[in-house]
């Protein structure tokens, strides 16, 4: 054998690896498209199925003959799927939602930054070292009885607090404090 039919050899081994990695691929992808719709399926409750997809899987590798088999399985899961969901009763007692709702943390439109700011600084006067982002955050929110997300308040909040209260300072990175 000469070199040029070696090379020759070498090559084509190299495309039908190629090949069957391309194969193997479609193979993979197509799995976990059914490993993907078995974990919707397992979310909404359902632990049933049938075993005719499964069989059709391992004994026949044809990709095409698989995944019409997996659409037949899945489509015939999404039918028992909304079978079982039209069996549910989704009504709430009143009573149940009004509870829930004042179980809530009021929220208006927008914050008094004014008594925001305020809480800030009784917080921290009444803190005897600095007080952390988080701690801060989940303090004010205890003071002031309102819902402050902490973007909110880390990016907006106690950066205005600090720019108009000058006792209020920044005492490493993440901590706070005031200084009388």
């Amino acid at each position: 054998m000469n070199i040029s039919e070696e090379k020759e050899h070498l090559y084509s081994m190299m495309r039908e690896i190629t090949e069957e990695r391309r194969r193997l691929t479609e193979i993979y992808f197509s799995l976990k498209q059914r490993l993907d719709s078995l974990n919707t399926l397992e979310v909404r409750g359902l632990e049933d199925l049938s075993i005719k997809g499964y069989v059709d899987l391992f004994n026949n590798r044809d990709r095409k003959q698989v995944t019409t088999n997996l659409e037949r399985e899945m489509n015939a899961v999404k039918e028992k799927a909304e079978k079982e969901e039209e069996k549910i009763d989704y009504k709430i007692p009143k009573k149940e939602i009004e509870i829930e709702r004042d179980k809530r943390p009021k929220r208006s439109a927008y914050l008094n930054l004014d008594k925001v700011m305020g809480t800030i600084s009784y917080v921290l006067k009444n803190s005897d070292v600095p007080m952390s982002l988080k701690d801060l955050h989940s303090n004010v929110q205890k003071e002031s009885d309102m819902e402050i997300k902490i973007n909110n308040f880390r990016n907006n909040i106690l950066p205005r607090a600090i720019q108009k209260n000058k006792n209020i300072q920044r005492a490493t990175r993440g901590y706070y404090q005031y200084v009388r």
